[in-house]
C-alpha cells in the first residue's frame, strides 16, 4: 500500500499521507479511534520524514492526539516534546516505565513525577546496577548495599581486591578522607594530605583530633 500526498512542499509536517481507523458507536455515530500519519521533518527540500501515532481519549473528536513519534534521525518521543535522547517519555503526571517478566514475576519500575525520581523493583528481587557489561552495584531485597561485591551482609559493603583505597571522601576544598587496605591486614583510615589533621567530633563538637605531626589532641585543636 502506497500513499502520496502530490502536493509539492517542504514546510514541516508538509506532504502528510494520513491512516485513519473509524468506527460506529451503538447509536450509529461515527468514531476516530486512531491515526497513523507520516509527514516531512524540517523545511528543507530532502526527504525527512516524521512517522506519528494518534489515538483518540474519547473526546477529541475526528483529531485524535499524538501520542508517539519516530522523527528522521530514529528518535521517539512518546506523549511530549521531542529532546535529544533516542527515546522521550512525557507526561503531565508521573511518567513511568515498567518493565515486567511475568515467568519470574519481576517487575521494574523508572519513574519521575512529584518531585520524585524513582528506579528500583516492585517485587522481592534485588536491584543491580552494571557498567561495562559488569555488575558495579547492587541493593538487595533487604535494602543492603554492595560495591564491588554481590552478596552485601550489612546496609553499606565496599569491596576492592587490590590494595587501592575502597573508599574516598572529598570536598571542593580538597579535603579527603580514604580507607584503604594496603598490604597484608592493615588498614589505614588516613586523609588524604599530610598538611590536614584527621579530627574526630561528637554532636557538632571536636573531641579529638591527630594533627599533621602525628600529635594525638584530646580536647584541643592545637
Amino acid at each position: 500500500l502506497t500513499l502520496k500526498n502530490t502536493t509539492q512542499e517542504d514546510s514541516d509536517g508538509g506532504r502528510e499521507s494520513t491512516v485513519t481507523f473509524k468506527g460506529e458507536q451503538s447509536g450509529g455515530e461515527e468514531s476516530t479511534l486512531a491515526e497513523i500519519r507520516a509527514s516531512h521533518d524540517g523545511t528543507s527540500d530532502d526527504e525527512a520524514g516524521d512517522l506519528i501515532f494518534k489515538t483518540n481519549d474519547g473526546s477529541d473528536g475526528a483529531t485524535p492526539t499524538e501520542r508517539m513519534r519516530i522523527d528522521s534521525a530514529g528518535l521517539v518521543t512518546v506523549s511530549g516534546t521531542l529532546a535529544a535522547e533516542d527515546i522521550t517519555l512525557s507526561d503531565a503526571d508521573t511518567p513511568t516505565i515498567t518493565l515486567t517478566d511475568t515467568t519470574n514475576t519481576l517487575t521494574t519500575v523508572l519513574q519521575s513525577g512529584n518531585s520524585t525520581a524513582i528506579l528500583g523493583t516492585t517485587t522481592n528481587h534485588d536491584l543491580r546496577l552494571f557498567t561495562n557489561n559488569a555488575e558495579a552495584m547492587r541493593i538487595d531485597n533487604s535494602g543492603n548495599v554492595g560495591i564491588g561485591t554481590t552478596s552485601p551482609t550489612v546496609p553499606l559493603t565496599v569491596f576492592t581486591s587490590a590494595a587501592a583505597d575502597s573508599a574516598r571522601f572529598t570536598d571542593n576544598t580538597n579535603s579527603e578522607l580514604f580507607v584503604k587496605h594496603a598490604t597484608g591486614n592493615l588498614l589505614t583510615i588516613a586523609t588524604g594530605s599530610t598538611s590536614q589533621p584527621m579530627a574526630f567530633g561528637q554532636g557538632s563538637s571536636e573531641r579529638m583530633r591527630i594533627d599533621s605531626g602525628g600529635r594525638l589532641l584530646v580536647g584541643k585543636t592545637a
